[in-house]
């Protein structure tokens, strides 16, 4: 059992993201997204949930887009921020309209087979990270979230690939090191070679 305590770390943890995306951490119709008061040490604090604040972002950021319509890096950002905000449909247009985009079309086209993944439609995002592999063989980005959906489709083998190509391709970045620690836990889990 001991043996197996990485590859079980890293089953646990991919399961707890994969159960968020599937139950969705999405709050429901109607939720209350009000802010809360919190106290610390007399103090009192505004808290608010990173859902809220990401839908307030988008408000701002839609008024912005609407005097700097041409900005793809504003349209980008207002996309990944829908989705932290949970408005999918609006952050699947957002990425549609950047495909043709020659320096963010890659990035666009990844992160809109996540919105799907998101919706549902698991399928056609693991067939379209599986195609920006492969037009894309140096996006890190596509290498990483592909390991992510491959892992969530129960494919060990193509999800440590993934992994290990992401960490290769920048292994001083964000995206690398965890690629890395994946990896890592994953080969913990293997049995060990026969001796010859």
């Amino acid at each position: 059992m001991k043996e197996h305590a990485g590859l079980i770390a890293v089953i646990a943890a991919v399961a707890a993201v994969i159960v968020a995306i599937a139950v969705g951490s999405r709050a429901p119709e109607g939720a209350d997204l009000t802010p809360r008061r919190a106290t610390h040490g007399g103090e009192s604090f505004v808290v608010m949930g990173d859902v809220a604040v990401a839908r307030l972002r988008c408000d701002v950021l839609e008024r912005r887009l609407e005097t700097e319509p041409d900005d793809v890096a504003l349209r980008l950002e207002l996309a990944d921020t829908c989705v932290t905000g949970e408005r999918y449909r609006r952050a699947a247009r957002l990425y549609e309209s950047l495909l043709e985009d020659e320096s963010l079309g890659p990035v666009a086209y990844v992160r809109l087979a996540l919105v799907r993944h998101l919706q549902g439609r698991r399928r056609l995002a693991y067939d379209s990270l599986r195609t920006a592999v492969l037009r894309w063989p140096e996006l890190q980005e596509a290498h990483y979230q592909l390991a992510v959906v491959a892992f969530a489709h129960q494919d060990l083998s193509l999800a440590t690939s993934e992994w290990d190509r992401a960490a290769e391709l920048g292994p001083d970045t964000e995206l690398g090191r965890s690629a890395a620690q994946f990896v890592e836990l994953l080969g913990e889990g293997e049995p060990p070679a026969p001796s010859p």
